[in-house]
């Protein structure tokens, strides 16, 4: 029974460290964010630069900076969600 419980917490262990991927994440968010910045900007997307700005406890982003075309934008993502906000303080600092 040990070796068998031994086994699958093994096996779990492995599972587990293939799925964390933070930097996989971080070019999963820049292919979602750099459309809309883009377009928020009105900059071609080669010419903004994206910067994580914060991270959560294991290494996923939680905020994202772009900075292009003179400007700078700030979005961030709510714990547990994949999809990316624009925050609004960032965009009025701007105007």
């Amino acid at each position: 029974m040990k070796i068998r419980n031994l086994l699958t917490t093994s096996i779990a262990l492995v599972l587990a460290s293939c799925a964390y991927n933070p930097e996989k994440y971080v070019n999963i968010s820049k292919e979602k964010v750099l459309p809309r910045a883009s377009f928020e900007m009105d900059c071609p997307e080669e010419e903004i630069e994206v910067k994580v700005l914060t991270e959560n406890e294991v290494g996923y982003p939680e905020t994202l900076g772009l900075t292009g075309c003179n400007q700078k934008l700030v979005y961030m993502r709510l714990d547990g969600e994949t999809d990316w906000f624009l925050n609004f303080d960032s965009k009025r600092k701007n105007e």
